[in-house]
């Protein structure tokens, strides 16, 4: 969201539902990564999503501070259909 809400949505029985998952934030010392920032309870703390320079491909770290063992990477690329 253009406010820095992260939202998983996903279709369950016809109805789509929104689950909140975080805020996210950039630096300025790596313009193609996002990370989550809050709120403190969000299990997601620690999740970064990156960017490579064309924006086809991105990496989300998913991370869990509280629990590492709950962690993994998996990256997203563009569709060349979709081009």
């Amino acid at each position: 969201m253009p406010d820095g809400r992260v939202f998983h949505t996903q279709t369950v029985n016809g109805k789509e539902e929104r689950f909140f998952l975080g805020y996210y934030a950039s630096t300025s010392g790596n313009l193609g990564s996002l990370g989550f920032v809050g709120p403190d309870t969000s299990r997601f703390l620690g999740t970064s999503f990156s960017v490579n320079d064309d924006f086809l491909i991105v990496t989300a770290s998913w991370s869990n501070l509280r629990q590492p063992k709950d962690s993994w990477q998996i990256t997203y690329r563009k569709n060349a259909k979709l081009n």
